[in-house]
């Protein structure tokens, strides 16, 4: 999603770990959907962001797309709950935890935390070391699910010693989880069009 533009396809297979063929069918594919354009010598020239993300929203979800949903609530608070955690854990953050980043801090400061969506391989096994309480989705604060792609634990960026997910997945993660976080979906592409045009289209 951050890759820089002109984007050299050639070179995509070794970085997606994927066979050449399947990455010239999907840019095939996306540039037919109109999410992205190319120039000469098939280069990648511009991407329209958010059409891609509202688009794989509508493929994939969190809640339905992984395994071993977990919803719980933390008896002390998130601010608690992750100043206190293992570093050590097999983890990745993904939703708001990770989707902030792109914010400036005082903006990110100002928005409440409702939910802290999070990858893990033992859902359960997390929740219990965190002493998480297993509640119904409407009152949760905490989701955990097991990914079916393990690169989201060595991928994205680590900030404050907990990995996040690259904000491409951290967006379509918040659109596909439950209100308020689609709508801070928006509000996050909303701010970086401000800077970016491909996050208005």
């Amino acid at each position: 999603m951050r890759e820089a533009l002109p984007i050299n396809p050639r070179g995509l297979p070794v970085k997606l770990g994927v066979e050449p063929a399947t990455v010239g069918k999907l840019l095939v594919n996306l540039d037919r959907a109109g999410l992205i354009e190319r120039a000469e010598a098939s280069l990648v020239s511009v991407v329209h962001r958010r059409a891609l993300v509202q688009a794989w929203s509508e493929d994939y979800s969190y809640l339905r797309s992984n395994r071993r949903i977990g919803w719980f609530i933390a008896p002390r608070g998130l601010a608690t709950l992750f100043r206190h955690l293992d570093k050590k854990e097999r983890l990745a953050a993904t939703g708001s935890m990770a989707a902030r980043q792109v914010l400036p801090k005082e903006m990110a400061d100002g928005m409440a935390l409702h939910l802290a969506a999070l990858f893990a391989p033992d859902p359960a096994g997390l929740a219990s070391r965190l002493g998480l309480i297993k509640v119904g989705p409407e009152a949760a604060t905490v989701v955990i699910t097991a990914p079916f792609d393990p690169a989201l634990f060595t991928g994205g960026t680590v900030v404050g010693g907990i990995r996040r997910v690259n904000i491409g997945r951290a967006l379509v993660d918040l659109l596909t989880l439950p209100d308020p976080s689609p709508q801070e979906a928006i509000s996050i592409m909303d701010h970086l069009a401000t800077t970016d045009p491909s996050w208005s289209s």
